[in-house]
């Protein structure tokens, strides 16, 4: 069984993670490291978290483009433009699909950092 640390010392394995270059001696320290890391990540159980896809085929858009190119540096003005509605239109789908608050970033998709593209909702 788990225990409530796990969470913390798996988040720290990830960032240390992180830090290993691509290429890895997988014999040496960080290969262990690595092993350790998906060790932990098979055992851990479902904790709930997960990113809501929205319903509306606008939205479903931009979140697939998101996904297949974390880098995309589009603003909020750039995707309304581009789905042909208002920016507060596109606001409010997002908070009605999701129920969060719409914040595309350029790391939406980094698994190192908070997605900004989910970010809590406020209210």
């Amino acid at each position: 069984m788990r225990r409530a640390g796990d969470q913390r010392a798996d988040r720290e394995l990830i960032n240390q993670f992180g830090q290993i270059p691509i290429e890895y001696d997988e014999s040496g320290a960080d290969g262990r490291l690595v092993a350790v890391l998906l060790d932990q990540l098979t055992a851990a159980r479902d904790t709930g978290l997960y990113l809501p896809w929205p319903d509306d085929s606008r939205l479903q858009q931009v979140c697939q483009a998101l996904f297949d190119n974390p880098e995309l540096a589009l603003t909020l003005g750039d995707w309304s433009a581009q789905l042909d509605c208002s920016e507060k239109t596109l606001t409010r789908l997002f908070q009605r699909d999701t129920g969060r608050a719409f914040a595309p970033g350029a790391s939406a998709f980094d698994c190192s950092a908070p997605c900004p593209c989910w970010s809590a909702a406020s209210g």
